[in-house]
């Protein structure tokens, strides 16, 4: 049975307080995740799964996939492209893909810093 968004929401939230920095429950957090059927496109749901996987310590599972999000950047999700490669760098830092990890921090902190330009034009 598909989950409403509000549901999914809350449980995605849920999934991430079960796995604190000082003491993971991956187990928990798939727990909770498994029944979901999460939207390739959401990219809180890619976040969550990205940030399990890493917990979980098979971050070179989720890399392809990040990559492929990334490949064709939304534009209208600017900031979570940002956000996104900021993820794919962690990933192939547990994965020790050095290289591969600042080149991701390069283009995530460029986005962001575009993005965080742009913001401040439309506030001003």
């Amino acid at each position: 049975m598909r989950k409403s968004s509000h549901e999914r929401a809350h449980l995605l939230r849920e999934a991430r307080n079960a796995t604190p920095p000082a003491k993971p429950s991956p187990h928990r957090a798939a727990a909770l995740l498994a029944p979901l059927h999460l939207n390739a496109d959401d990219p809180i749901a890619l976040e969550t799964q990205v940030y399990q996987a890493i917990l979980e310590g098979r971050p070179a599972q989720i890399i392809p996939r990040l990559k492929e999000v990334l490949a064709k950047p939304d534009p209208a999700l600017s900031f979570y492209n940002g956000e996104l490669r900021f993820w794919l760098r962690w990933a192939q830092e547990v994965a020790v893909d050095q290289g591969a990890a600042q080149e991701s921090w390069r283009q995530a902190r460029s986005e962001l810093e575009a993005f965080l330009k742009e913001s401040r034009k439309i506030i001003s």
